[in-house]
């Protein structure tokens, strides 16, 4: 037989069990509808953190796609102006001709004798500030230098209406040995450098002509009709010793 306690301790321990199994049930609904009212806005803060990172992601992009532009484009900027700076240089056709400068005279050797050089005075600019060996500080030409191997008579010329000028020395001290002509006999020393103008005896449009250098004793080209000098005496033997009566500039060199 039951006793008052042992059922009255049979009912407690089922009104427990009874009391627990609610609480439980009821922290499980308030859970799951806590993760119910809880969900949307964790879904929605991942949205806005994923839209965040995307649109920061595109900007950083952008950015740096701008920023390669402006660098191209500074670069090009800074290529046109350093065109635009570089000085333009006229066309082969256009420049005076590579022997214009007493410096830049086309030489002659010895070995190369006997000397034909096909040259033309077109576009050459004048060399001497004032009247020099029997031409006009107008007259424009070219240049050739000659330093002979051995001391003898030699013969220079040219055709076409062109005259020719004999200095002796380097180009910044030039003297004159003989005057203006068309053709030169003079005596050249062994070491002692010469050089050759060619030009009109005044300012000219310039001309293709014939350069000749031979030693007087070979075989010679074609003679030349002499051109008589400012004095009227036609030219003739030079000594190589240069002459006094006819100086260049005040400095004794080419502007050129």
């Amino acid at each position: 037989m039951f006793t008052l306690r042992t059922v009255t301790t049979l009912l407690f321990g089922c009104y427990c069990i009874a009391i627990s199994a609610q609480l439980t049930a009821s922290t499980t609904v308030h859970a799951a509808q806590q993760q119910q009212h809880s969900s949307p806005h964790d879904d929605s803060a991942s949205a806005v953190a994923a839209f965040t990172t995307n649109e920061i992601e595109k900007s950083a992009h952008q950015r740096g796609e701008e920023e390669e532009a402006a660098a191209n484009a500074n670069e090009e900027q800074t290529k046109q102006r350093t065109l635009q700076q570089r000085p333009t240089r006229p066309p082969i056709s256009q420049q005076p001709p590579r022997n214009d400068d007493c410096n830049g005279a086309a030489p002659i050797l010895p070995a190369s004798l006997p000397y034909q050089n096909r040259g033309t005075t077109v576009l050459s600019t004048p060399d001497f500030a004032e009247t020099s060996c029997g031409a006009l500080a107008s007259a424009n030409g070219v240049w050739y230098s000659f330093t002979p191997a051995a001391s003898t008579i030699y013969s220079a010329s040219v055709d076409t209406g062109q005259g020719l000028r004999v200095y002796s020395g380097p180009c910044d001290d030039v003297a004159c040995v003989s005057q203006f002509a068309t053709s030169h006999n003079f005596v050249g020393v062994a070491g002692v450098e010469y050089q050759f103008l060619v030009s009109k005896r005044s300012e000219s449009p310039g001309t293709p002509f014939a350069f000749f250098l031979v030693e007087a004793n070979a075989t010679p080209f074609p003679t030349r009709s002499p051109v008589e000098s400012p004095s009227g005496m036609p030219s003739g033997m030079s000594s190589g010793v240069p002459s006094g009566s006819a100086s260049p500039t005040e400095s004794g060199a080419p502007s050129g």
